[in-house]
């Protein structure tokens, strides 16, 4: 038997075929990878909306004059539309920070009083989260109306 006529794989087809294999296994570790990556953000922007949802909700029930909802800049528009990205507990309204099985969130409401129009408030309720690194905010703005009385 002549060794020309023999079948088989040689070493060299053996290795390139296994570079290409591991190659794609690869390229699938790294799509599995950012997919959850993706899934997780997605999470924690569902959970920053839930709880900005929820704040409004509650806002909605207040009065008109709670002081929850009251601009602590003082009446000044320009002021109080400046002081509406708040985003640290002192400056802002209203603070509060929750725990949720997600992570930590930081809910800050701000309102700029008489805008955009006499006995209207705009509240802005931003979620802020911090995420690798980098911190991320769901901002929600609404527009509150005082009930005029007979």
């Amino acid at each position: 038997m002549n060794i020309k006529e023999q079948d088989g794989f040689t070493l060299i087809e053996v290795v390139v075929a296994l570079g290409v294999l591991a190659f794609g296994i690869l390229g699938m570790i790294v799509m599995q990878y950012s997919g959850t990556k993706g899934n997780m953000t997605a999470d924690t922007i569902t959970t920053a909306a839930m709880l900005a949802s929820d704040q409004i909700e509650q806002i909605f029930r207040l009065d008109y004059d709670d002081a929850i909802i009251t601009d602590t800049s003082g009446g000044n528009v320009t002021v109080a539309l400046a002081g509406l990205d708040d985003t640290d507990s002192p400056a802002a309204d209203y603070s509060t920070t929750t725990t949720v099985a997600g992570g930590t969130y930081n809910l800050y409401v701000n309102t700029a009083e008489n805008y955009p129009m006499p006995d209207t408030k705009t509240i802005r309720v931003i979620v802020s989260r911090l995420e690798r690194g980098t911190i991320r905010n769901v901002t929600y703005n609404y527009i509150k109306a005082k009930r005029i009385e007979n």
